[in-house]
């Protein structure tokens, strides 16, 4: 009988514990895939190419016209990797980070559009 009643106990104790442990596992976040990943990160670098429409060295601030005409303001400092030279009117690619509600400028590379072939 005391065999028993100690299984019992063992046994109550397990449900217990698997009971507690259910409403744990629930509600603990799930491992992120494409499928449910956030659009928007701040840890994810965006990425816009189009045009330079204004330019101010001084103040590391530009603003980069895409395809669609949107405009978007990229700011840039020190350890930003900067490929070419920025001019207004360039076309450029830029990658960047939303910091502190800014287009921080992780790299920039003046694109320069290929030069044809010349003909035979």
């Amino acid at each position: 009988m005391n065999r028993t009643r100690t299984t019992l106990l063992l046994t109550v104790a397990v449900f217990a514990l698997v009971a507690l442990a259910l409403p744990a596992t629930a509600s603990s976040p799930r491992a992120t895939t494409a499928s449910n990943a956030p659009h928007h990160h701040a840890s994810h670098a965006l990425e816009v190419k189009g045009t330079i429409t204004a330019l101010d060295q001084k103040a590391d601030d530009m603003k980069v016209k895409d395809a669609a005409n949107k405009e978007t303001e990229i700011f840039w400092t020190a350890d930003t990797h900067v490929a070419g030279v920025l001019k207004l009117g360039e076309p450029v690619t830029a990658r960047y980070l939303v910091k502190n509600g800014k287009n921080m400028a992780t790299s920039i590379k003046v694109t320069v559009p290929p030069t044809p072939a010349p003909s035979k």
